[in-house]
């Protein structure tokens, strides 16, 4: 049986509290790739292990931001994106770009549940996710090479997000991202 591995609500607590002192403007471009991955100077991409098959639950709608990943052994990613919307008052805006490390392109994605302002779209041999989320989970999948590292550039409301990123690597959840973006190296293929 995979494990499963619950999100404590408070701590999406303490993240909302968080977004709750950041600017939830949307009046900008996401801001311009250096072509190292960040906006400006060298940027280490970070490696992290997420284990196959583990589940993230309780999620909530509008009680906390954050930006979910799991593995499913044979090469089936899932993504979910929350927002603290019920707190704040306020809607997120995630801009995500997801690529492998190694091979030229993703196999495929699709939506699971993406309202019809948001946009999931082939760029550059990954895929790229621009959601307005409320009260709702935006969720979609890709299919990569089975054991392929894939590669997460994360952005809300228009800034590097790596303190919302969360996966279950080495059978623990992992509450934050070391670099923005950060590669993630499945345990199993």
């Amino acid at each position: 049986m995979p494990p499963r591995v619950t999100v404590p609500l408070w701590s999406l607590g303490v993240l909302a509290a968080a977004l709750l002192a950041c600017d939830y403007g949307h009046d900008g471009p996401r801001p311009q790739d250096d072509g190292a991955g960040g906006t400006g100077g060298a940027t280490v991409i970070e490696e992290g292990r997420i284990d196959a098959d583990a589940t993230l639950v309780d999620v909530e709608p509008g009680q906390g931001a954050g930006f979910f990943i799991e593995y499913e052994a044979g090469g089936t990613w899932r993504f979910r994106a929350a927002c603290d919307t019920a707190i704040s008052g306020y809607a997120c805006l995630w801009d995500v770009i997801v690529s492998p490390v190694e091979s030229p392109a993703l196999l495929g994605f699709s939506t699971d549940a993406l309202d019809a302002s948001d946009s999931l779209l082939w760029e550059a041999g990954g895929v790229r996710m621009i959601a307005s989320t409320g009260m709702e989970i935006d969720s979609f999948t890709v299919s990569a090479p089975p054991g392929e590292a894939l590669r997460f550039d994360v952005y809300l409301d228009d800034q590097p997000a790596p303190r919302f990123v969360y996966w279950v690597g080495d059978g623990a959840l992992n509450a934050g991202a070391p670099s923005n973006p950060v590669d993630l190296v499945p345990s199993a293929p």
